[in-house]
């Protein structure tokens, strides 16, 4: 009986060791399991932090884009009311030009503006321009046209002639023999 209870200790014993034995391996292979598991943990936690500083700053980029971008809009919403602006003035421009151009159609002397002769006034006459405020709504570089278009551009400078026509149409004489006696042929003395 005693070999019986020795051989049942020594069984006992075997499987308390091979207990210990897969013990060992099984907890040595649980660290390392563990310790795989922290890093994965780690590194997961690593790649979060970064994608949230990244979506942070995206977020803060998209937040000064949409500001620049609102911005933009009331700039360009600005320049749109301007421009509208700036066409229903030009339109209203021509408008009087074309009122102030048929305002008088009865025919003036020219020639009373200085720097305008017989032939001159022929070919301003003939170009639809017959009083002084025809002629005071015109630019210099339309009247130069007007002179090239004739051959004539060489002989006169029209630069004073809307001004000296605006004087002579608001019957300014007083004002209008002053500017002249400055002018030489309708150009201001150097």
């Amino acid at each position: 009986m005693e070999i019986l209870i020795a051989g049942a200790l020594g069984v006992i014993v075997g499987m308390i060791f091979d207990s210990l034995i897969l013990r060992r391996h099984y907890s040595t292979e649980a660290r390392a399991l563990q310790e795989q598991l922290d890093a994965q943990q780690n590194e997961t936690d690593s790649r979060l932090a970064a994608a949230a500083a990244s979506s942070a700053a995206l977020e803060a980029s998209l937040s000064e884009l949409q500001t620049a971008n609102t911005d933009l809009q009331t700039r360009l919403d600005q320049c749109e009311a301007d421009r509208e602006l700036a066409a229903k003035a030009y339109a209203d421009i021509e408008e009087l030009r074309t009122q102030v151009a048929h305002v008088s159609a009865e025919p003036q002397d020219l020639q009373r503006i200085e720097g305008i002769g017989p032939k001159i006034a022929s070919v301003l006459n003939a170009a639809g321009i017959v009083n002084y405020v025809q002629l005071a709504a015109q630019s210099p570089s339309a009247l130069r046209q007007i002179l090239d278009d004739a051959g004539i551009s060489r002989i006169a400078n029209p630069s004073t002639w809307p001004q000296q026509a605006s004087l002579a149409a608001a019957e300014k004489w007083d004002e209008l023999d002053a500017m002249q006696e400055a002018l030489h042929g309708g150009r201001e003395r150097d």
